[in-house]
């Protein structure tokens, strides 16, 4: 009953958020090539004007809104839009969403129960993080100094140790924020933290500190070996690996004379700085006398074997006991299913789809089809479909699972193709695909790469196709998020058919919401209203990143050919919650008008594009 549940949610939060995304396209109708430049500029002021003044009425409503983590949603979303245009407003509404979060999280519900509020109460805790990443991306320093002000403990500690200190965690992430513009200030911000203990961000600090100041990143370094001195590497497991990953780091890298530290070891555009040699001599020593002290089962022991080389060069007097030490490790260890995927897993990062079937017929029975299902991913990154296809059909004996790795494999093939312009290619593998949602999203797809190219009449023919496979009233998610797919795609060729698809699911999101707020409470997901107010909770724009927040720009850009009908469309939701976040939603999508500079996503689904 519970997943029936879960899944008539997910259909009603894609239905909900789905019409407010597309990816960002060549506006409906861009000037032509004879359009005098100061008629361009005018056009392009004006349409500013109204996308500011939506934002400002969204600003001015938000008010209205009753649930204090839904009003910091919209005001961290507002302020991040009006940042270019009034920054010391910008300021304030970041102010005011994190304190509003902070509300939120002290008046989490007394009478439910402890896993539960715990649950909640981690929830609306990783949205603060998201949120003060957010505002880092505009200022570090008031990102810093917000975190500060409202900084929180878990008072739902109900499943027994500690918690990682998320608030240092935080605050490391906040200085290699702020490595790239103000190496000085960021250096500062990470060494009073670093007072407090380390963290996995302590040496993503170092990797950006390294690209903009050399001399500050080996200070830094021998920093964290100092704070890694007094810090007990058996028990605290991340500790172990920020000690265990500087050597790792080290150990990758070419050195001449002394060890030399890249400051981003996947970049081919490499900064390097040379740590004190005898503050790497001390790593090693510290890394050497935890081990030495762990238990068999330790983590440290397991991640001991790829620094072994350099443990040898930097603390050789320790290296016979930490071999006799990993070997009583593994003899320990021997048939732990963890233990023995850990030894994988460098063939899996590392080896070829030979030696990870090598590797699988070594394996443990239970874990085999695991290993030989990573090895057909592997033949498949290298863009060998039929390799990765027989690997499966050759050993993968349950039916079932066979079947749903061969799916993978072609949902993969033709997202590939697709995305490469293979359009021949690429609809010869739709026919591969399961269902007809996966079919008319793969031709949504295509023909957008057909439009980029200016066959709109071929797009045309592939739209239609699609709507004929999945158009209609929604059943289920996957046919409202194939149809924003094809709604993303008719905006650039048929803005009006793109309306249509949009303003009807819209009307349908409507019907959804309203059953819900009946079935509120009978739930066992928990409430999805509260004071008659839909909770945008994170799942709320989660579900819809699967086949939405990558679409909240389609109302935005068909605002090029008709502004009053994109917002009337957005204003078309009954919920005064749900409807100020179709318009800031609205009011990115039109506000981000250059394909070349889209807002980066990474910074989390509540908070959208901060």
């Amino acid at each position: 009953m519970k997943t029936k549940q879960g899944l008539f949610f997910v259909a009603l939060l894609s239905l909900t958020c789905a019409p407010l995304a597309v990816p960002a396209q060549t506006p409906p109708e861009a000037p032509s090539a004879t359009t005098p430049q100061r008629e361009i500029e005018e056009a392009r002021r004006e349409f500013e004007r109204k996308a500011y003044a939506l934002l400002d009425d969204v600003i001015s409503e938000a008010g209205t809104v009753k649930l204090p983590e839904n009003l910091a949603m919209l005001q961290a979303r507002a302020a991040n839009l009006l940042w270019p245009q009034n920054e010391k407003r910008a300021r304030v509404l970041f102010a005011e969403a994190v304190n509003n979060l902070g509300i939120a999280i002290r008046n989490l519900p007394k009478d439910s129960n402890l896993e539960e509020r715990d649950t909640t109460y981690w929830t609306y805790y990783q949205l603060r993080q998201q949120l003060i990443m957010g505002v880092a991306r505009r200022d570090a320093g008031l990102a810093l100094e917000l975190l500060r002000a409202t900084r929180q403990q878990n008072p739902y500690r109900g499943h027994g140790g500690e918690m990682p200190d998320n608030e240092l965690r935080l605050e490391q992430q906040l200085a290699a924020q702020a490595a790239a513009n103000d190496p000085k200030r960021a250096l500062q911000i990470a060494s009073e933290s670093l007072a407090r203990g380390v963290s996995h961000e302590s040496v993503g600090f170092l990797h950006r500190l390294a690209a903009k100041d050399k001399e500050a990143a080996t200070k830094f370094f021998g920093e964290i070996v100092s704070r890694l001195r007094s810090t007990n590497l058996a028990t605290n497991h991340e500790a172990a690996g920020v000690a265990v990953n500087l050597l790792r780091i080290a150990a990758r890298t070419p050195r001449a004379g002394g060890a030399v530290l890249r400051a981003s070891v996947t970049s081919p555009n490499v900064t390097q700085f040379t740590p004190d040699a005898e503050a790497l001599r001390e790593l090693a020593g510290i890394i050497a006398t935890a081990a030495l002290a762990a238990p068999p089962a330790s983590q440290l022991l397991m991640m001991l074997q790829p620094v072994m080389p350099e443990l040898e060069k930097h603390a050789p007097d320790r290296v016979q006991l930490l071999q006799r030490k990993l070997a009583e490790s593994r003899r320990a260890r021997e048939g732990d299913q963890f233990s023995a995927f850990h030894e994988f897993n460098a063939v899996l990062q590392n080896g070829t789809p030979e030696a990870a079937l090598e590797a699988a017929a070594k394996a443990p029975p239970e874990m085999r089809n695991g290993l030989y299902g990573s090895a057909a991913m592997m033949a498949l990154s290298k863009g060998d479909m039929e390799r990765a296809r027989q690997i499966v059909t050759d050993h993968i004996k349950d039916s079932g699972e066979r079947d749903q790795m061969l799916a993978h494999i072609n949902r993969a093939a033709s997202e590939r193709a697709a995305s490469e312009g293979k359009i021949e290619e690429a609809q010869r593998l739709a026919t591969l695909l399961r269902s007809n949602e996966e079919r008319a999203a793969l031709y949504a797809r295509l023909a957008t790469k057909l439009a980029e190219k200016g066959d709109r009449k071929k797009a045309l023919q592939l739209l239609e196709e699609a709507m004929r496979l999945v158009g209609g009233r929604a059943r289920k998610q996957e046919q409202v998020m194939a149809q924003m797919g094809i709604a993303r795609a008719y905006a650039g060729v048929d803005p009006a058919r793109s309306f249509e698809i949009i303003e009807s699911v819209i009307d349908q999101t409507n019907e959804m919401i309203a059953a819900a707020s009946v079935l509120n409470g009978f739930m066992s997901r928990g409430e999805f209203f509260r004071d008659g107010e839909l909770i945008l909770r994170p799942e709320f724009i989660q579900y819809a990143m699967y086949g939405g927040e990558n679409y909240l720009r389609a109302l935005g850009k068909l605002a090029r050919a008709d502004f009053s009908r994109a917002r009337s469309a957005a204003d078309r939701f009954n919920h005064v919650e749900v409807r100020l976040l179709a318009r800031l939603l609205l009011v990115e999508g039109a506000l981000s008008n250059d394909t070349q500079n889209e807002p980066d996503t990474t910074i989390g689904v509540l908070y959208g594009d901060m």
